[in-house]
């Protein structure tokens, strides 16, 4: 953990949980298809109209279309053909990048969290531990 993305999304995870947060136990199994869900239906959220996504900048031709994939990955730094397979559940992302998806799709704190627990179960876990056991 050391860079500044990485402690931003702990700060927020353990300011978080202690009213907002429920692990992941159940359904193990099904995560990488919700996390799949999660990040496709959130993509599709972004307006059309909308001439950002997070901070990057849109083309100005792809202003009243769907954000796709690959305009996604850009805005996040990486290949669409890596995004593709975070948004089909088939990869695994960094912290950092989670923090970068965050933010492009500019999610509320509850979003944030719940991304956070199904792209990361085992760190939201280890927290959300943390936070709630007895010194």
């Amino acid at each position: 953990m050391g860079s500044r993305g990485d402690m931003a999304v702990v700060e927020l995870v353990a300011a978080s949980m202690h009213s907002a947060y429920e692990p992941v136990h159940s359904d193990e199994s099904g995560r990488p298809r919700r996390l799949a869900e999660f990040l496709k239906r959130s993509r599709l959220a972004i307006p059309v109209d909308s001439t950002t996504v997070g901070r990057f900048v849109r083309d100005k031709n792809r202003i009243g279309k769907i954000v796709s994939q690959e305009e996604f990955a850009e805005a996040i730094g990486v290949s669409r053909a890596w995004y593709g397979l975070l948004e089909t559940g088939r990869v695994q992302a960094s912290i950092a990048l989670i923090d970068r998806i965050c933010d492009a799709l500019t999610l509320d704190e509850q979003r944030r969290i719940t991304l956070i627990a199904l792209a990361l179960p085992a760190f939201s876990q280890l927290i959300f531990k943390a936070i709630t056991t007895p010194p």
